[in-house]
């Protein structure tokens, strides 16, 4: 979907669609695996490789650091904290932000495809909910010197 969005807008760089190709297989592949899995099907020696690569082979294909796609990334997008405000209260003139911070590791107990649980790592939002003056309301760049800074305090 996203191929055809961006070729019919004239934007999809010629590169980008063997990179499209390649990540339709490996998310088809998966998705074969997952309902092997959900079926309680024994999993291939091929497909637990797969699995082990697959991320990798992703991350590889979604790397934007090539020349070509430079010009399109600042600095802005090295972070993944946002702000928004979502209600303002005309009364107290007062905005209400809510706003993703820096990734939370998390850890999660699972069972694998032989049925053992297993123990794996990966990343989660921070949530932050707050009240900010209206005449102040933040940008992710004042948000982003905020978090470096340690305010605010996380909620709960």
């Amino acid at each position: 979907m996203m191929k055809e969005g961006l070729e019919s807008r004239g934007l999809l760089v010629e590169s980008l669609t063997e990179r499209f190709e390649e990540i339709a297989e490996i998310f088809q592949r998966l998705v074969a695996i997952s309902i092997k899995e959900l079926e309680n099907s024994p999993l291939t020696n091929e497909d637990i490789q797969f699995i082990d690569q697959a991320g990798a082979i992703i991350s590889m294909l979604a790397n934007f650091n090539d020349h070509e796609f430079s010009k399109y990334i600042g600095e802005e997008d090295s972070r993944m904290a946002i702000v928004a405000d979502i209600y303002t209260d005309p009364n107290s003139n007062s905005v209400l932000e809510v706003a993703t911070g820096n990734p939370f590791r998390i850890w999660v107990v699972v069972s694998d495809h032989q049925g053992k649980l297993r123990l794996t790592v990966g990343s989660t939002y921070s949530y932050y909910e707050f009240y900010q003056d209206a005449s102040d309301r933040l940008t992710d760049e004042e948000w982003h010197i905020m978090l470096d800074q340690g305010s605010p305090i996380l909620p709960g």
